[in-house]
């Protein structure tokens, strides 16, 4: 060694940066559930993309649909649908499209994903309690669904007020908006908790994704004939999707869809699933903390 040879010291630095308190660990959780799920090429912006021309198109026809043209009609019997009944549908038809890709790209993926990796190892190693992951994962996973199942019909109700003739129209209108936000929530639990818990239960994604797939293809189609075959509408309460239109259409007063067993026993059937849904995930994560799970 020469005397000029310097001696580096690279032994255990501490941390010395700014630390999360407790209570706001679940935060970088979702915000990191966020993050990964909108690197995804298509898997988050083609729902984007399906979302904002469902909400451009819903808004145009919402316009033209406030018309007292076609009030005159309606009043002949005409089934045209009124202004604010637009959200629902397009709630039906487009932005629970959009949360159907959301669900299973990302929701089967979320806790899967840390299974197969054991990514779990990672996370309970440091101060991040079981109720602290899940907390976050649930909330990164409902604000990228909620994207188009809650802001969605939300920013449409909030059109239809600004669409009102006067101010006495409009605020009789608002009661639209904690409607839209009622049936943004439902919808939002109805494609978080399913298929997340699949993804817990299975402990990989492409199982998951497949039992997803064919629980929303297969199953609840399946269901819903059995339904009208056998006439017992109860069946139809399998399909949680179903469920969530139920009370769609009692929260804005649209008519028809069959089998239609009330708005009640729809949302209890929602609020099971979840429930069930919810214990699933909580039991994964809870084993994979004590069991120190690696991968597979």
């Amino acid at each position: 060694m020469t005397p000029r040879a310097e001696i580096h010291d690279l032994g255990y630095e501490p941390y010395r940066g700014a630390r999360t308190p407790p209570a706001r660990r679940f935060l970088t959780v979702a915000r990191n559930v966020f993050a990964v799920a909108w690197g995804s090429r298509w898997g988050v912006k083609l729902p984007f993309i399906i979302s904002v021309s469902t909400f451009v198109g819903a808004s145009v026809v919402m316009y033209v649909a406030r018309n007292r043209l076609f009030d005159m009609v309606r009043e002949r019997g005409a089934p045209i649908p009124r202004a604010e009944q637009i959200i629902f549908f397009a709630f039906t038809y487009g932005f629970e499209l959009a949360a159907y890709v959301l669900a299973a790209v990302v929701a089967c993926a979320a806790v899967a994903n840390d299974l197969r990796l054991g990514a779990f190892q990672f996370y309970f190693s440091r101060p991040l309690r079981a109720r602290d992951y899940l907390a976050g994962k649930l909330l990164g996973l409902a604000l990228v669904i909620g994207v188009p199942l809650f802001t969605g019909p939300v920013l449409l109700a909030v059109v239809r007020v600004c669409f009102a003739e006067d101010a006495a129209q409009a605020v009789s209108l608002l009661p639209v908006i904690p409607r839209a936000a009622l049936l943004g929530l439902l919808g939002t639990a109805a494609f978080v908790l399913p298929p997340a818990a699949l993804g817990a239960l299975l402990g990989r994604r492409q199982p998951a994704q497949a039992l997803f797939v064919v629980y929303f293809v297969v199953l609840t189609n399946a269901a819903l004939a059995m339904a009208a075959v056998l006439k017992v509408p109860e069946l139809s309460l399998l399909d949680v999707g179903h469920d969530v239109q139920v009370v769609g259409r009692a929260l804005f007063g649209v008519g028809g869809g069959w089998p239609n067993v009330g708005p009640w026993p729809a949302a209890a059937a929602l609020a099971v699933v979840c429930a069930l849904s919810l214990a699933a995930l909580w039991w994964r994560v809870a084993k994979a903390e004590t069991s120190e799970l690696g991968g597979s």
